[in-house]
């Protein structure tokens, strides 16, 4: 711990000397010529090859909160430095960070570490068969790694004052995607199949705890209401279901998350929505709709544009690290063109560990300026 108190110091001198910097530069009316238009997201697999920093150790079941801070300052850090035309403003901001072990933990799932990448589940049924759902909800102090994030939580905050702000995470997970924790992928898609009404019992379970842990968390960081949310549906896909069994299995659960944050919501997939896109719509307002590389462009741009955000995901391989300087620049005149109509930003996210880290950075570098050519 002692050690990574002192790396702290020396990383925070660091930061606070490029946010003064960067404060006066905003104050002089400088700003990066792709914010609003490019963002990035890179896969802690790769960060913590760029950054020398082992995700066993910073993902640990209770984390070194100072080693939390090390490593999302320097990712800040390393964005200004290596992306500058499309790095977001430094923000004094920080997290317990989980990955996406925190939600699975509540319900009892067995966690799993790696040393090279993030924390995983096991992919098994917690509710079986026989139809018996949990007695009890998550509690939100003592359930999975609650104990774990929220001493993590305060320990931040001791550690860096009252001008930081420090996040708490949060349920992203939508309907489908939590019932998966539950009964298991598999288990689940064909539960919806063959046996709807035990199906619709674990969604309605599965959306008490959301509700519930919600208002908890909203409670704990003294909030009046759980706020905006974004429902993560990576499981809502054209390959999982059908049209008809989306509208009528899945979307009434959704349609109670939009409710219970008040329209504000955004909703990503990483698979195909095409079939789903009008159903999505008649969700009502939504903050940003995201346009994964399965999903059709154009169907989105007639449903959701003028009055919605898109975000455009570009393909991380084919477009982004595994592309010529041509085939980037393409794909991306493409997007510009269609989505002219409306409001939309343009996502270089999924980026994972697929060669020599230099390499990889390279390659995004060299997205990164064809952006800024092509959108500005």
């Amino acid at each position: 711990m002692k050690n990574t108190l002192d790396q702290l110091a020396v990383w925070l001198k660091r930061f606070e000397r490029e946010y003064a910097a960067q404060s006066a530069a905003a104050a002089a009316g400088s700003s990066s010529p792709l914010a609003g238009k490019l963002h990035i997201n890179i896969e802690r697999s790769l960060w913590s090859k760029l950054l020398g920093e082992p995700l066993g150790q910073y993902y640990a079941p209770r984390p070194d909160p100072a080693r939390q801070i090390c490593f999302q300052l320097r990712i800040q850090l390393f964005c200004g430095e290596h992306f500058p035309l499309c790095a977001a403003p430094l923000q004094r901001f920080v997290f317990p960070d989980f990955g996406l072990t925190l939600l699975p933990s509540l319900f009892g799932a067995r966690l799993i570490y790696r040393e090279e990448i993030e924390p995983a589940w096991e992919n098994k049924a917690l509710i079986g068969d026989d139809g018996k759902l949990p007695a009890c909800l998550p509690d939100f102090e003592h359930s999975g790694l609650m104990p774990n994030a929220l001493d993590c939580f305060r320990r931040m905050r001791e550690l860096l004052g009252a001008e930081w702000q420090i996040g708490f995470p949060d349920w992203c997970r939508g309907p489908l995607g939590t019932t998966a924790y539950l009964r298991g992928d598999e288990n689940m898609l064909t539960d919806l199949l063959t046996d709807p009404g035990f199906a619709r019992r674990v969604m309605e379970y599965a959306l008490r705890a959301r509700f519930d842990w919600l208002n908890k968390r909203a409670r704990f960081l003294g909030q009046n209401s759980p706020g905006p949310a974004v429902l993560f549906n990576d499981d809502v896909s054209a390959g999982n279901l059908s049209p008809q069994t989306y509208r009528k299995q899945v979307f009434p659960h959704e349609k109670q998350c939009h409710e219970f944050h008040e329209g504000r919501i955004g909703y990503h997939s990483c698979g195909n929505l095409t079939p789903f896109l009008k159903d999505i719509r008649s969700l009502g307002p939504l903050e940003f709709f995201h346009v994964s590389p399965w999903t059709d462009l154009d169907e989105a741009v007639k449903v959701f544009h003028p009055d919605t955000r898109l975000f455009v995901a570009l393909h991380p391989m084919r477009d982004v690290l595994g592309a010529t300087g041509g085939e980037t620049r393409k794909r991306l005149r493409t997007i510009r063109e269609r989505c002219s109509g409306g409001p939309f930003t343009v996502l270089m996210t999924e980026l994972m560990s697929c060669g020599a880290p230099a390499e990889d950075l390279a390659a995004i570098q060299r997205a990164v300026e064809i952006a800024a050519e092509v959108l500005c």
